[in-house]
């Protein structure tokens, strides 16, 4: 069973359904209220409103399915047109968790990865820098907050997702802290001569 949520209606949902129909996939397009609902209820037919709705749009997938099936599924229904943010295969470890749950946890992961990217490109940027160019006490700054942003990317490395998950804070704050004290190299204009 495939299971659409927030599908975007038009043509593109049609030609999606129709290539549903003719590869013989069992589909059903969920309600948008059904956020508040497990995966597996969903899977099992649960389709009454659950007052809750999510962001994003999904396209779930029962545990029948191989990962490699389901990805081969989602590059057809993306070359028929229809987009859906998250692709969800259900599992034994998330068939509890709810629809909304488990969109809400992949918003914060995609959030943290922005999070870390920003950082990295921080980092990056400072590599064009050139030393001689800066106040000096500006310039000790930025390699701190270079070097405490480079440490809290270090300890992440083979992390597990729940340690990851708790690291989020301390990177926004370092990327922060590194990008305040770009700014204020960048911008510290020296004492008039």
């Amino acid at each position: 069973m495939i299971l659409l949520y927030k599908a975007p209606a038009g043509k593109d949902l049609d030609l999606a359904l129709a290539f549903f129909d003719r590869v013989k996939l069992a589909y059903r397009l969920l309600d948008d209220e059904a956020a508040g609902h497990s995966l597996k209820a969903l899977i099992e037919g649960e389709d009454s409103p659950s007052g809750q709705e999510a962001d994003q749009s999904a396209i779930i997938f029962s545990k029948d399915y191989s990962e490699e099936e389901v990805r081969r599924i989602l590059d057809l229904v993306l070359a028929a047109g229809l987009r859906l943010q998250v692709p969800i295969l259900v599992t034994e470890a998330n068939g509890q968790t709810s629809l909304g749950e488990v969109l809400a946890d992949m918003a914060a992961q995609q959030a943290f990865i922005g999070t870390l990217t920003h950082l990295q490109q921080l980092i990056d940027a400072t590599g064009r820098l050139h030393e001689e160019d800066y106040d000096p006490d500006k310039w000790s700054e930025m390699k701190i907050a270079i070097a405490d942003a480079n440490d809290v990317l270090a300890d992440l490395v083979g992390e597990d997702a729940e340690a990851a998950a708790q690291a989020r804070e301390t990177i926004t704050d370092k990327r922060d802290a590194l990008a305040a004290s770009m700014e204020r190299l960048l911008s510290y204009t020296g004492p008039s001569h």
